[in-house]
């Protein structure tokens, strides 16, 4: 499988009340055209 990906990972580091919050954000793009090509 062939597929153009394209993978976006963004963390962000937050003290919220004394504690460490990490929040992730993943975005993940496939062209569509190759997604069910086997």
């Amino acid at each position: 499988m062939k597929a153009h990906q394209s993978i976006k990972l963004v963390g962000i580091y937050s003290q919220v009340k004394g504690s460490n919050l990490l929040v992730c954000k993943v975005e993940l793009s496939l062209d569509q055209k190759y997604l069910f090509d086997p």
